[in-house]
């Protein structure tokens, strides 16, 4: 039977893994939507110019 020091360490090693993962994805979509928008944006100013 594991040592309940392994069994927290691994749960926070789980945490820590996930968390990193959460703040990737999280990255990763703000970076998308930032594009989007300046893309949305720039179409829109040339249609006012045109």
């Amino acid at each position: 039977m594991p040592s309940v020091t392994l069994i927290v360490l691994t749960w926070y090693c789980m945490l820590v893994v996930f968390c990193v993962q959460k703040a990737i994805l999280s990255g990763i979509y703000v970076y998308e939507m930032i594009k989007k928008l300046r893309l949305r944006s720039e179409r829109s100013r040339r249609l006012i110019l045109v």
